[in-house]
C-alpha cells in the first residue's frame, strides 16, 4: 500500500449538503433541526461560509453527491457531469475546493458509480428504444420494465459496468471532477455493486491521473446489526463485486448474506472489505460502528468488544485505512440512541484508535436525529445558544489531541 495523505491523523467532517447551510443565516435558523423527504436548501455556498466552523474539528471534508439529481440526497444521478443547481454552480465548487486547500483541508466527493436515476436520459433512452446505444448499459430482465437496480429500488437502475462503454463513461466522469476542480478523493457509494474488474481499471486510471488521489469504499452493510438490517438473497445478483471473488469466498458470503445477527454481519463486512485492500485506500468501517452500537446497548462486555475489535484489525494490512464513525446519514446519530455520556465515552475511544476518524455534521454540537434516512438528516443548527457546549468543547479537544499525536 503506497503512502497516502489519508492516515491515522485524518479527521473527516461529513457534510450532507442539502441539510448543512443555505448560506443565509436567517434561512438556516428557520430550518434548524427540521427534516424532510424533499429539498431544504443547503448548498455549496453554505459550506464555504461555514469553513471556519469545519476546520475547528477536521482536516478533511467529505461532501454528499452534488451531481444533477432527482432527489435532495444526490444519490439519484441524472447527469454525472453536472452540478445540481439546488447545490450551486461549478464556480461555487471551485471556490469551495480552493478555500479548503488554502486551509490545508482535503476535499472528498461522494461518487455514485453503480446506478443512475430512472429519470436519467441515458436510462430513458434505453428503456424506450431497444436499438438505443445505451441499451446494453443496463441489464433488462424483461424489457422495458424489469431490470437490475440498486438492491430492489426500481428508481435506481443498475449500470452494467461490464460494458466497456458504460465503464468508460463512469471513469471519465470521475476524472472530470479531478481535472476541473482538483478534488482529493472519492467516497465510493455502494462499492460492492460494481464488479471487481471495474474497480481495478478505475483505480489504475484515477491514480495515473493524480497519484495521491484517495479512494474510500462503502463496502459492507451500511445499516447493519442495530437496525436488524441485512442483504437479501435476491440482492446477490446486483452485488457484482462478489461474483469476481474466489468460489469458496463467494460461497461463504452467500451463507452470511441474509443473516442479521451481529457476528454474521461483521464477518460479512470484514470479508468484503478484505478483498478491496489492493484497490481502495480504505473503507468506511461498519464493523467498528456495529461493535460500538453493540456494547453501547449492552449486548457486549468491554472485554468482548476489545477482543472482537483486535481480531477485526488483524485481518487487514498495515496502511489500509478503516475509517471509524459513530453516526451517518443512513443510521442516525449515536447521541440520540445512547445519550450524552456514552457519546463522550465512545468518541474518546473513536479518536484514540490509530485510524482515520469521521464526524457526521452536527455531531460536534449535539445535533439529534433518532432513526434512519430522513430522521438522520435534520438541518444543522447555527444558533449557538442551542448548541451543547460540553460536546462542542469535547470534540474540539479530541481533534487538537489527534493532531498532536
Amino acid at each position: 500500500m503506497s503512502k497516502s495523505w489519508l492516515n491515522e491523523g485524518t479527521v473527516i467532517y461529513q457534510v450532507f449538503v442539502d441539510r448543512f447551510s443555505t448560506g443565509v443565516l436567517e434561512r438556516d435558523l428557520k430550518l434548524a433541526n427540521k427534516t424532510s423527504n424533499n429539498w431544504m436548501g443547503g448548498n455549496l455556498k453554505g459550506i464555504i461560509n461555514r469553513l471556519n466552523h469545519i476546520e475547528k474539528f477536521s482536516n478533511t471534508i467529505y461532501i454528499s453527491p452534488i451531481f444533477l439529481s432527482s432527489n435532495y440526497h444526490g444519490y439519484s444521478v441524472e447527469n454525472h457531469f453536472k452540478i445540481d443547481p439546488h447545490f450551486g454552480s461549478a464556480k461555487d465548487l471551485k471556490k469551495l475546493v480552493d478555500e479548503c486547500h488554502k486551509r490545508n483541508i482535503k476535499v472528498i466527493l461522494d461518487f455514485v458509480p453503480n446506478h443512475v436515476s430512472f429519470k436519467n436520459p441515458i436510462f430513458l433512452d434505453a428503456q424506450r428504444n431497444r436499438s438505443s446505444k445505451y441499451f446494453n448499459w443496463f441489464i433488462f430482465k424483461k424489457w422495458p420494465k424489469e431490470y437490475l437496480c440498486f438492491l430492489d429500488v426500481k428508481e435506481l437502475p443498475k449500470l452494467n459496468l461490464e460494458n466497456e462503454e458504460a465503464a468508460n463513461y463512469i471513469i471519465s466522469a470521475a476524472k472530470y471532477w479531478v481535472l476541473k476542480f482538483d478534488i482529493d478523493g472519492y467516497r465510493l457509494d455502494h462499492s460492492i455493486g460494481p464488479p471487481l474488474r471495474f474497480w481495478r481499471k478505475f483505480k489504475k486510471e484515477m491514480k495515473e491521473l493524480k497519484k495521491d488521489f484517495v479512494l474510500i469504499g462503502e463496502h459492507g452493510n451500511a445499516l447493519g446489526w442495530y437496525f436488524d438490517a441485512c442483504f437479501k438473497k435476491d440482492h446477490i445478483e446486483t452485488l457484482w463485486f462478489i461474483r469476481d471473488l474466489p468460489n469458496n469466498v463467494r460461497r461463504k458470503i452467500e451463507s452470511l448474506i441474509d443473516k442479521s445477527d451481529l457476528f454474521s454481519i461483521i464477518e460479512l463486512n470484514d470479508i468484503l472489505m478484505k478483498y478491496t485492500q489492493d484497490i481502495f485506500d480504505g473503507c468506511i468501517d461498519f464493523t467498528f460502528m456495529d461493535l460500538s452500537y453493540a456494547i453501547a446497548s449492552n449486548k457486549l462486555t468491554m472485554k468482548e468488544f476489545e477482543i472482537l475489535l483486535e481480531k477485526h484489525y488483524k485481518k487487514f494490512s498495515k496502511g489500509f485505512n478503516l475509517i471509524t464513525s459513530l453516526s451517518n446519514h443512513d443510521r442516525g446519530r449515536f447521541l440520540s440512541y445512547f445519550g450524552k455520556k456514552k457519546l463522550i465515552d465512545f468518541s474518546i475511544l473513536q479518536f484514540s484508535i490509530s485510524q482515520p476518524t469521521l464526524i457526521y455534521y452536527g455531531e460536534e454540537i449535539g445535533l439529534k436525529g433518532k432513526g434512519t434516512f430522513e430522521k438522520a438528516r435534520e438541518f444543522m443548527s447555527w444558533n449557538e445558544k442551542h448548541w451543547n457546549k460540553d460536546i462542542f468543547m469535547h470534540y474540539r479537544r479530541l481533534f487538537i489531541k489527534k493532531l498532536s499525536n
